[in-house]
């Protein structure tokens, strides 16, 4: 028992030793081996030109809106006779009866 907790707890330090070494390894090479700065591109190169576009815009002034119209006044609803339907006690159907 106690052969199998060294084995097991043992195996798991080695991987967890190992991964951050691996992990670590870019970052090490990195600063041992600087790469160079890359070299700047410029936009003008690339993009043309554009001048500058000068525009006003009141954004605290909006339009002002019309005014609504009156909304239609509403026929009056006449209720309907619909008989109800209520089922007797003994006319329910069984669960199954389909």
């Amino acid at each position: 028992m106690g052969r199998f907790i060294v084995l097991t707890l043992g195996s798991g330090a080695i991987a967890a030793l190992l991964a951050i070494v691996i992990a670590g390894l870019p970052t090490v090479l990195a600063v041992i081996f600087p790469s160079p700065a890359p070299t700047q591109i410029l936009a003008s190169a690339l993009f043309p030109a554009v001048g500058p576009v000068h525009k006003t815009v009141d954004v605290y002034d909006p339009p002002k809106a019309a005014p609504r119209p009156a909304p239609p006044a509403a026929a009056p609803v006449r209720p309907t006779a619909q008989p109800s339907h209520q089922p007797e006690p003994g006319q329910s159907p069984e669960p199954g009866d389909h």
